[in-house]
């Protein structure tokens, strides 16, 4: 077999393989009725008047990141998420704060973000909350107040095929 048909053919296989190895279901496909009412998989977030990626892990792991004008302030949050109810989901996760006026950036604390209900819809592409709630802790993890509360919107990341 030489090279103009060698890549072809290991394209096409590797294709066919997905087909018919067990457990070659695609995360983002949505099709199937388990699937409309799974929270897991990456979403695009709006809250508080923030654009926010936040991923749902099989198990309960959970990462977010944000478009905050100044990353030295905030880590990327990491939490975990659960079933709650019918297409209801709970979600706590925590961000360190830091102060980017010193070099290097001092560390400050968490916040701790936690949410509940979030709503996933019966297409299961788009969820809300009624409310979130931030709260300030100190580096030693003592509460130190409350920060915020809000709503917010989300649809679900999709694969996009090129055209």
């Amino acid at each position: 077999m030489n090279r103009k048909t060698f890549f072809p053919a290991l394209l096409i296989a590797g294709a066919l393989a997905t087909l018919v190895i067990p457990g070659g279901a695609r995360p983002s496909d949505t099709n199937g009725k388990k699937d409309r009412e799974n929270i897991v998989g990456s979403w695009k977030v709006t809250a508080a008047g923030g654009q926010f990626f936040y991923t749902f892990a099989e198990g309960g792991a959970f990462v977010q990141t944000g478009n905050e004008v100044d990353r030295r302030r905030l880590s990327p949050g990491h939490g975990a998420w659960t079933r709650i109810g019918d297409h209801e989901f709970g979600l706590t996760f925590s961000r360190m704060r830091f102060d980017p006026t010193t070099d290097p950036p001092t560390y400050l604390g968490t916040l701790k973000i936690r949410w509940e209900p979030l709503r996933l819809n019966d297409a299961g592409d788009q969820w809300t909350s009624d409310r979130w709630v931030i709260d300030l802790f100190d580096p030693d993890g003592h509460f130190i107040g409350f920060l915020a509360e809000g709503t917010a919107q989300a649809e679900r990341v999709v694969v996009e095929p090129l055209e």
